[in-house]
């Protein structure tokens, strides 16, 4: 009997493994809509989008540690390429990393080409609070995804 209702099970376990990968990333971003908008609207454009530009949301960014740091240390006219630890700012880090970030008179200038790592050497950790979970930066590529840049702004 317990047999007979496992086989049974197999063509649902089969449909589930071949989509498993794009029901993850779907979750990714339908829950990162709430928790890290930027990150969803990023993840949703590289799998979805056109390539065209894609203006991010400066709300969190002109507030984000990791940015605020760095725009206190530069020049006016500078430009720097910063990359991050993830837990130095978890919610920047889902979004962009390794973004260049421009110091202007009275604005600062975030631009970053998004294109996701296929080799399965990239990871990105999901810090769920109570564990965390390591994803490798490629699964993404279940959709016919298209690079592009992303590109914020605001007032400092």
């Amino acid at each position: 009997m317990k047999i007979k209702y496992l086989l049974s099970l197999a063509p649902l376990l089969v449909i589930l493994s071949l989509g498993i990968k794009k029901i993850i990333i779907l979750l990714m971003i339908g829950g990162g809509y709430f928790i890290t908008p930027e990150a969803s609207s990023i993840l949703h454009h590289y799998c979805f989008g056109d390539g065209e530009t894609l203006t991010l949301n400066s709300d969190y960014l002109r507030r984000s540690p990791v940015i605020v740091k760095n725009l206190d240390k530069m020049k006016v006219g500078e430009s720097r390429r910063i990359t991050l630890n993830q837990e130095e700012d978890w919610r920047l880090s889902y979004a962009i990393n390794g973004f260049t970030l421009e110091k202007h008179q009275t604005k600062a200038v975030i631009k970053q080409h998004i294109k996701f790592d296929k080799t399965n050497e990239t990871f990105t950790y999901l810090n769920l609070y109570f564990t965390k979970i390591k994803i490798s930066d490629n699964i993404v590529h279940e959709f016919d995804c298209k690079d592009f840049w992303v590109y914020s702004e605001f007032n400092y």
